[in-house]
């Protein structure tokens, strides 16, 4: 167990005096939390305000995912959620210096609280970034782009890191799933026929490992769900942080996964990289 807490800067009303379990750092306007955080197979949870319901609620929560990305509404229909989704256009620009392990958390914290929501609604956001040697790849500006991407990332080992955001009320979670992702070497004939597809574009590190980019991927370590955009693992972990069991959103019709025809999809979202 690695007490590593995320530093969530949600501060309102905070000014004077912490939430339960909370204590103020010297010189700092954040408050930090001062229980435990745990950290298992790459994923940290961050702290949270005192769990429970709002004290504005009135009936049974409500699932609203702040993406537009089908993959990520997929995956949760999966376990049997049926979310409302409303998604938030967010700056996405890295900050300078900013590592992908920060910059996943900053935009899924931000893409949460973005949205005016009702006292039962729990806000689920997310953001995925893949990064090599330091050097964060969102989406490709173009094919080319997508192309440069694509042979920079062959054969080789690379991180693809999923920020996840669970909100209720002023009550926060934030947590970021690591996953190792190895590709296969890619001859130009393959990065060729994959930029064909259309795919690479609108996916971070220009691929879709649940869409025809899986045929690029050797191997990986960690939570496939997280590389598509959404560890439903940790979702459900930090919903529980803030008062919620990520099971009492469901409607009892989980599915065996989404549906397909058999065919690529050139959909807009995958590896968590549309907002």
């Amino acid at each position: 167990m690695i007490h590593d807490w995320v530093i969530d800067p949600i501060r309102a009303n905070l000014k004077h005096r912490p939430p339960s379990g909370f204590t103020r750092r010297g010189g700092r306007s954040a408050w930090s939390a001062t229980g435990r955080s745990t950290r298992v197979r790459g994923v940290t949870l961050g702290p949270t305000y005192d769990g429970g319901m709002s004290p504005e609620s009135t009936g049974t929560p409500r699932l609203v995912l702040a993406s537009q990305s089908p993959r990520r509404r997929e995956l949760l229909e999966r376990i049997g959620c049926r979310p409302d989704v409303r998604p938030v256009d967010a700056d996405e620009s890295v900050g300078p210096g900013e590592k992908a392990r920060d910059l996943v958390q900053r935009l899924a914290r931000t893409k949460a609280t973005a949205i005016e929501v009702g006292p039962d609604e729990v806000v689920v956001a997310a953001d995925t970034e893949v990064a090599l040697d330091g050097t964060s790849f969102g989406k490709p500006a173009d094919l080319a782009d997508a192309a440069a991407m694509l042979r920079r990332l062959s054969g080789r080992p690379h991180q693809v890191h999923t920020g996840v955001a669970v909100r209720l009320g002023d009550r926060i979670a934030v947590g970021v799933s690591d996953v190792t992702v190895v590709m296969r070497p890619l001859d130009e004939a393959l990065i060729d026929w994959y930029l064909s597809t259309g795919e690479p574009l609108g996916k971070a590190g220009a691929y879709a490992l649940q869409g025809a980019g899986g045929l690029l991927v050797r191997s990986l370590e960690g939570s496939p769900d997280a590389v598509v955009g959404l560890p439903l693992a940790l979702v459900d972990e930090l919903a529980a942080e803030v008062g919620v069991e990520l099971r009492d959103l469901t409607h009892g019709t989980a599915s065996n996964g989404p549906a397909s025809n058999g065919t690529a999809s050139n959909g807009t979202a995958s590896n968590g990289a549309t907002p």
